[in-house]
């Protein structure tokens, strides 16, 4: 029995069992509340730091690659000063000032990659919920409903647009990349061309609190012949300093990676 007390003894002092308190049921019920807070916590933030990568519907590889640490000395001196622009827009984005940025310009002069860089910076530096969305990939999606498909590959599409707009619900900053080229690929079915224009007058109705970044290769005044005015009145923004035009003398990016 002495050698049993002299094991438990040694035990106490080891593992120091002594110094535990004994906790009361409202210290035990504080502790296992706060436990529960810190995990949603963490499970949240978690969450948020990969909505950007998991949520986001591209319609190309490697879309959201480019990030602000790659725009350097020896890129144009308008595509830096773009890229400085936007990083206000980015500043006031982290102090909840949203509103819509429209970055306009021909087609490969940077305008998704520096959509990157904002969307890059914003979730690597807060905890806003952050999503990429192919315009081009979302009227694919819109316009499934009407192609001569199998069922399974219509219930997919029809179930990922759905996902796609709960997503847009829950982002904080939502970018519509490449806004006016799906009218290039429109139906000669009226009832699905209405349709597409009916799920973008849905999110210009969600993003009224949000931030928009909009990219497009279409002016204003292309936005007026293609759109219902409800939804160019909910998307566009007439403020000239949230309109980034991109010059024809920036070279085409996409042929300079090649």
């Amino acid at each position: 029995m002495e050698a049993v007390a002299d094991t438990i003894s040694k035990i106490i002092k080891r593992f120091r069992l002594g110094d535990i308190k004994a906790e009361t049921p409202e210290e035990n019920a504080r502790r296992q509340a706060e436990y529960e807070r810190q995990k949603n916590l963490e499970y949240y933030q978690f969450e948020t730091k990969n909505f950007l990568k998991k949520r986001s519907l591209f319609n190309q590889e490697n879309a959201l690659i480019s990030e602000y640490k790659g725009i350097d000395e020896n890129s144009p001196d308008t595509f830096r000063e773009l890229a400085k622009r936007s990083v206000d827009v980015v500043r006031d984005f982290v102090n909840q000032n949203m509103y819509t940025v429209i970055l306009t310009g021909k087609a490969g002069t940077g305008k998704t990659m520096l959509t990157s860089c904002m969307l890059n910076k914003l979730n690597q530096e807060t905890y806003l919920r952050c999503l990429f969305v192919s315009v081009p990939a979302m009227y694919d999606l819109v316009m499934s409903k009407f192609a001569k498909d199998s069922d399974k590959n219509i219930k997919k599409k029809q179930d990922r647009l759905y996902h796609l707009m709960n997503d847009v619900k829950e982002a904080d900053v939502i970018a519509l990349d490449d806004l006016g080229s799906e009218t290039s690929l429109k139906s000669e079915v009226v009832e699905a061309n209405q349709t597409f224009q009916d799920t973008l007058f849905k999110i210009g109705e969600i993003i009224q609190t949000k931030g928009l970044i909009i990219s497009t290769n279409n002016s204003s005044s292309d936005f007026q012949e293609m759109y219902n005015p409800k939804i160019t009145s909910r998307l566009l923004t007439k403020n000239p300093a949230h309109i980034f035009n991109f010059p024809e003398s920036l070279e085409d990016k996409r042929i300079a990676r090649r």
